[in-house]
């Protein structure tokens, strides 16, 4: 099991693991329930749709109710997701105010684009992005139902995984538990970045877009906009890039304030990963014991976010249309 989490203090979301064969635990369709709305993010519990289907005389619709509980898995999971999302929003904070401007630019890539791509590399960052993007289809689907019928699931989001050439095996595992997880269309492609991005949008090709979770403190990313074309020479797409004026602690505030699973290299140590061959554990969260064995800080107790990329090994390198 490579999903890790953290419970604040004071703060009791359950845990999303994939260990359990079952995302969905105690959540089932609000639609079908009478009495319930979806389009308010109410959630029928187990006894509530047992309840509703007490109360229906048709016992076709009781039994139409009771056994696709589990039909929409998807529109369910993501209506909780930007239920939390929206309460964190909702706050009066300079994170919240941040967050907004992340979810509006969400917003309108989905009114620009409708479902659009995904680039996932098991980062922080993405895992950040992959959250939002969900409660951001969650909101389309509700604003549009004539485009995605309340009466179906809502689509897949559309995801590409490069992998790298020298590979953390926990990346990779943790990669197959998100897509688990947020039960994502994903395509996994061993090429050269340039290559792998024209597969991508050769299988797809009425895709315009891809997401991409790029911070402006990134290399090559301090000039981008939150919609930026790709450059001349790559696959031709708009980069869609909501996060970029986040700072290190705000992932880090985001995944723990909503107990997002991230991959448990981030809990040994790593603050940025890359490849086996150029990620280290960063030295700015060893600790110093006794014994003299190493050991490591999680990711998130670093406290200065301009150190988080002490654990990569430079090496020269030139931009790519997904910085």
């Amino acid at each position: 099991m490579v999903i890790s989490s953290v419970q604040l203090n004071n703060y009791n979301q359950p845990i999303y693991s994939t260990s359990s064969g079952n995302i969905m635990h105690n959540l089932y369709i609000p639609s079908v329930c009478v009495g319930h709305s979806e389009f308010n993010n109410t959630q029928c519990s187990k006894t509530e749709v047992f309840e509703c289907a007490n109360d229906m005389n048709n016992e076709v619709s009781k039994e139409k109710l009771i056994n696709n509980q589990h039909s929409y898995q998807r529109r369910i999971y993501y209506s909780t997701i930007n239920r939390d999302v929206e309460e964190l929003m909702n706050e009066n904070t300079p994170f919240s105010e941040k967050l907004k401007e992340t979810v509006e630019i969400i917003d309108e890539a989905y009114e620009r684009y409708g479902v659009f791509g995904f680039s996932f590399n098991g980062g922080k960052d993405c895992t950040v992005l992959l959250h939002l993007l969900t409660a951001g289809l969650y909101r389309y689907a509700v604003r549009h139902p004539e485009i995605i019928s309340p009466n179906e699931d809502l689509p897949k989001i559309p995801t590409v995984y490069i992998m790298n050439s020298f590979p953390f095996p926990e990346i990779d595992d943790y990669i197959k538990e998100a897509n688990d997880l947020y039960d994502l269309d994903i395509i996994s492609i061993s090429e050269p970045m340039k290559e792998a991005l024209k597969i991508f949008l050769d299988k797809i090709p009425e895709m315009k877009a891809i997401s991409v979770g790029v911070r402006s403190t990134d290399p090559y990313s301090e000039h981008l906009q939150p919609f930026t074309p790709t450059d001349k020479g790559w696959p031709d797409f708009m980069r869609v890039l909501p996060i970029l004026n986040w700072d290190y602690n705000d992932i880090w505030t985001f995944l723990l304030r909503l107990n997002v699973p991230y991959c448990c290299l981030y809990e040994q140590g790593y603050t940025s990963l890359g490849g086996t061959n150029n990620t280290i554990k960063n030295p700015a969260l060893k600790i110093e014991t006794d014994t003299g064995e190493e050991k490591y800080e999680p990711a998130y107790k670093l406290k200065d976010g301009s150190l988080e990329r002490m654990g990569r090994i430079r090496k020269p390198a030139s931009p790519s249309p997904l910085r």
